[in-house]
């Protein structure tokens, strides 16, 4: 009897470290950049988030607090779809979009208001970040993993 009570008590420790529950996922890039909407008054960008979950469990979405900055200057918050579904052990992405108006870039750069708008509706891209935290919850644990990315995007 104390042979199965102690094979027991092994193979329950084996499973319990074999698995990976509550390691905190991590951010690998910005991917499939699309500027959905380049207007004198409304430019709007989609965008996923790559992440990678390390955990034999799924994620949760609970919140993702990113605030774009458009040519050093913040452009308000990003939107994204809460239910999405994260599996375990692999790479997931959460989508996300922002729109602003670029009046406030030309407001930045006092007087430059004719120079901002033709280099912004040209050819010549823009410096977008993405700067913040999304926060994933496994197993009821929350994690925060920290983004900032930054790429190049012709508004157009």
């Amino acid at each position: 009897m104390s042979l199965i009570k102690n094979l027991s008590i092994v193979l329950v420790c084996l499973l319990m470290t074999a698995c990976t529950l509550t390691e905190k996922p991590s951010f690998i890039n910005v991917d499939d950049v699309r500027v959905i909407e380049a207007k004198a008054k409304m430019v709007s960008i989609d965008a996923n988030l790559v992440f990678y979950n390390p955990n034999d469990l799924g994620v949760r979405l609970e919140k993702v607090s990113i605030k774009p900055i458009v040519n050093e200057v913040e452009m308000g918050e990003v939107n994204t779809i809460k239910d999405i579904h994260i599996e375990s052990k692999g790479n997931f992405e959460v989508p996300v979009n922002f729109s602003f108006n670029p009046k406030a870039m030309w407001q930045e750069e006092k007087g430059a208001l004719i120079g901002t708008l033709i280099n912004t509706f040209s050819n010549k891209p823009v410096k977008v970040q993405y700067k913040g935290v999304v926060t994933l919850e496994i197993a009821g644990v929350s994690f925060d993993v920290p983004i900032d990315h930054t790429e190049e995007v012709v508004l157009k």
